[in-house]
């Protein structure tokens, strides 16, 4: 009888781990961080093999998603769509373009937009975002990582952290556990069909003003990344090989931050994009240097709000010019 039972007990857990892993290793969507579904859409968008013709794709971090509508541009008879992802850096970016480009056909023009964070030795959200959310292949990960090692960065992703861990669903067990007490895949659906009318606009903060104060009013000095420069010059090496116009556009600070982040900081962001933008035969369009907006044109000190309507419009007149 006391071995028929353990039977059962062991036949029981096996089921219900064999349940859990193809859960949360295969449907994410049920259980992910609220910004899976963001991820998700843009994954998707690569991946749709379509004939479109495009006229404008933004491509960098959280400030690009939240400041390009491309819903805006309608009216003037633009198609543009909005490929940055929370968080990216060039890593993602030239992923995410690389992929795109082989299912689609080439964007008349390509804005980039990263914060100077995400081109400094900052961490990004390589392990938070990037590899739990399954957004690269196993061989673009593994690229990353020796890249990094190669490049001596790899503490900005994470040194004691691959890819291959996040292949164990124990790992994903706290998210599993928060996913099912809040029902996200009731707001994840939600997030994903907005995220897909919008064409890849999302905001984040959603106040009326936004007094604090953002990354970089913090930081001395820039430094740049070799992993991260990297990977910025392979963008621009898809421009070239598919003959595509590119921009770089700096998203707006809020004036808090602006009014005190310090001018060497500044200096060297600038300056960088100076050496990008004479790189190989791509003459990259710098639209702007760091500027601000009012701090009621922001939903938190990072990312635009109310002012996006105004930003999406000095984007398409740089591309105009």
């Amino acid at each position: 009888m006391y071995k028929k039972f353990t039977i059962k007990i062991i036949v029981i857990e096996t089921v219900l781990l064999i349940a859990y892993s193809i859960i949360v290793l295969n449907f994410k969507m049920f259980y992910m961080d609220p910004e899976y579904p963001m991820w998700l859409e843009v994954k998707q968008r690569t991946l749709d093999k379509t004939n479109n013709d495009i006229d404008i794709i933004m491509l960098g971090d959280s400030r690009a998603k939240a400041g390009f509508k491309p819903n805006i541009l309608k009216k003037y008879k633009i198609n543009s769509i909005n490929l940055s992802v929370g968080g990216a850096t060039p890593v993602e970016g030239y992923y995410t373009l690389k992929r795109y480009l082989k299912n689609n056909k080439a964007p008349k023009n390509l804005v980039l937009s990263y914060t100077p964070t995400h081109l400094s030795n900052s961490d990004g959200c390589y392990f938070a975002r990037t590899v739990p959310f399954d957004f690269f292949t196993d061989s673009e990960y593994e690229e990353v990582e020796n890249l990094a090692i190669k490049f001596n960065a790899y503490y900005i992703l994470n040194q004691h952290k691959s890819y291959l861990d996040y292949k164990y669903p124990t790992i994903y067990g706290k998210h599993f556990i928060e996913g099912l007490k809040n029902f996200r895949w009731l707001a994840n659906n939600k997030f994903l069909e907005d995220s897909k009318n919008d064409k890849g606009y999302h905001c984040f903060g959603t106040k009326n003003k936004a007094i604090g104060l953002n990354s970089e009013a913090k930081k001395d000095k820039f430094i740049t990344s070799k992993l991260y420069d990297y990977y910025f010059k392979n963008i621009l090496d898809l421009t070239i090989k598919y003959k595509i116009k590119v921009y770089f556009y700096v998203m707006p600070f809020n004036q808090s931050s602006y009014n005190i982040v310090k001018k060497e900081y500044v200096m060297g962001y600038e300056n960088y994009l100076k050496v990008l933008a004479s790189y190989k035969n791509v003459k990259m369009n710098v639209c702007n240097n760091i500027w601000y907006l009012s701090n009621d044109n922001f939903g938190d000190p990072s990312h635009l709000y109310k002012g996006v309507d105004f930003n999406t419009l000095k984007v398409f007149n740089c591309i105009k010019q």
